[in-house]
């Protein structure tokens, strides 16, 4: 084979691999756009990538895609299921990408600019690449305002919202999903982006 049909030939099979990953990563967007709860991606240092439009709904905006200013969530402000201020940098997708693990079923008051709130529970996953680097994170907030403080920071899968569930198997499918497509084409593979 010459030079010439060798280098045509690779640009062929990266063209199908950047088709292949851009039909990954909308099928990521479509997945997450679809489920019946807040759902958000960030990339490694916590710009947001993603949110659908529940998410939207819940933080009362559209945040900035890929802004520096606009990291780890894309709340107005943040609470603690006990009222505690809790600043974006010690939120839950903060702490999943700062310290490589999930955050599964905690709570969060999520405050709009118009002063109302959600209660959420939150679970923040990190997502890595083929080498194990941590790439980037998934957020999957159910709204459990309809209980108590002390019943949503005690509650099981179970006494959650009926969405509750739903959301847990949701982020084990998502999560797996995007752990077996290796997030190797950061570019396309972070939904958003």
């Amino acid at each position: 084979m010459r030079s010439s049909e060798t280098t045509i030939a690779n640009a062929d099979i990266e063209s199908s691999q950047r088709t292949s990953w851009a039909i990954i990563a909308a099928g990521c967007r479509g997945i997450l756009g679809a489920i019946p709860t807040a759902a958000y991606t960030c990339d490694g240092s916590g710009r947001i990538t993603y949110f659908n439009p529940i998410a939207e709904a819940v933080w009362g905006r559209a945040p900035r895609l890929c802004d520096e200013g606009e990291r780890y969530c894309g709340s107005y402000k943040l609470y603690s299921a006990d009222g505690v201020r809790v600043p974006h940098e010690e939120c839950w997708m903060a702490l999943a990408l700062l310290q490589g693990r999930a955050y599964h079923g905690h709570a969060i008051v999520i405050e709009r600019r118009d002063g109302t709130r959600t209660l959420g529970q939150a679970h923040a996953h990190p997502l890595r690449n083929n080498q194990g680097q941590l790439v980037g994170g998934l957020n999957l907030v159910a709204d459990i305002t309809g209980l108590s403080g002390a019943e949503a920071r005690h509650s099981t899968p179970h006494e959650a919202s009926p969405a509750y569930s739903a959301t847990v198997a949701m982020i084990e499918i998502v999560v797996s999903l995007l752990t077996a497509i290796r997030w190797e084409n950061p570019s396309l593979a972070i939904p958003g982006q």
